[in-house]
């Protein structure tokens, strides 16, 4: 049973003696609990969607996405050819992005080559992870027998050979992906509960909605009308003698409740498990913190720490799945112009250089 329901499963008189308790209580290590020890664990298809709907794993990967792009292939004009229009709907950063979706919230990435089986690849088509079902075979090629199914057919004989994958092994298998972003989807899902506890008390705490306050003297029955015509758009309201004012201290209340910590801990687990700078986690970038005094400072690290590898790994993918060479080259990062302070040094210095004796 989760604290929510711990909470909130309950008489009004058990909630109104527990909401101020949480309110005041560290529930960080309660939800992490709730989160990952909860009946359902995240699935495939889960991280899947978690690329669409959640505005902070979109962010992350389309920064990711950008800078893949901006990279140069380098291999032979055959397969620079079908590197730049993999199939016939996509061009390269379409392609891409897809390929990098998948693999960086499901651990895994695959591309289907066409014709199946052939030197000659013709067209590549990124495959939904969560449509791959990795099958027990060979200890030295687990990826030899798979089946994949797109909903309506299913393709048992699918073997790594017809695929351009990369995998992330689970601490746990070497065959079991495990999602860099995982612990983005946790904190989605933290921002869920948070959102529900917010509604929940909203609705089940004893305070008024709102207070409207009337210009002119009303009597008691008048006020009562005014009372229940307003309860069925506002809730509870009380309508004051004098005044015209509406106030909403449930409202405000609601919007006051926080769970400590919550924005620093989301933070930090993105920039651990991922090693983005702090300066780019939901398109911050740029932003003189966590040590970064510049942006170029920011940019380098993310560049060296995150798209380097990304880009050394992609080269080995495809040169495995294609039976050439492929590498990415980053191009020449542009040099970051002086901040205010250190031109003003530079200022100093030429006009010491040029100044009379």
């Amino acid at each position: 049973m989760g604290w929510l329901t711990r909470l909130f499963g309950h008489t009004p008189t058990t909630v109104e003696r527990a909401i101020p308790a949480v309110i005041a209580a560290d529930v960080w290590d309660m939800l992490v609990h709730d989160v990952r020890g909860g009946p359902k664990t995240p699935t495939t298809r889960d991280l899947e969607a978690a690329y669409t709907s959640s505005d902070l794993v979109f962010a992350i990967i389309q920064e990711i996405v950008a800078a893949v792009t901006d990279a140069e292939i380098n291999a032979s004009l055959r397969i620079t050819t079908l590197l730049e229009h993999p199939n016939a709907v996509q061009d390269w950063p379409a392609f891409i992005e897809q390929f990098l979706a998948a693999w960086l919230t499901t651990g895994m990435g695959a591309a289907l080559k066409l014709p199946l089986g052939s030197a000659a690849v013709q067209e590549l088509h990124v495959l939904k992870t969560s449509c791959l079902n990795r099958q027990p075979g060979s200890f030295t090629d687990p990826w030899r027998h798979m089946g994949y199914s797109d909903g309506r057919n299913h393709y048992p004989s699918l073997d790594g050979e017809d695929l351009i994958y990369r995998l992330r092994p689970s601490a746990g298998s070497a065959t079991a992906p495990a999602s860099p972003l995982l612990s983005v989807w946790t904190v989605v899902q933290m921002d869920m509960l948070l959102s529900m506890y917010q509604k929940r008390a909203v609705e089940r705490l004893p305070y008024l909605i709102g207070v409207v306050e009337n210009d002119e003297p009303t009597t008691k029955d008048q006020r009562n009308t005014l009372a229940q015509s307003l309860k069925q758009i506002l809730g509870d309201t009380l309508v004051m003698p004098k005044g015209a004012h509406l106030k909403t201290p449930g409202v405000e209340r609601a919007n006051s409740i926080t769970l400590p910590g919550l924005g620093e801990a989301a933070e930090s687990r993105v920039c651990a498990v991922y090693n983005v700078p702090a300066e780019l986690v939901g398109l911050m970038v740029g932003l003189k913190r966590r040590g970064y005094a510049t942006y170029g400072e920011a940019r380098a690290s993310f560049y060296a720490e995150t798209i380097s590898p990304i880009l050394t790994q992609l080269g080995e993918a495809f040169s495995r799945g294609l039976g050439e060479e492929v590498t990415f080259t980053l191009p020449e990062p542009e040099p970051e112009p002086d901040s205010p302070t250190a031109q003003a040094e530079k200022d100093k210095e030429t006009a010491g250089i040029g100044g009379s004796v």
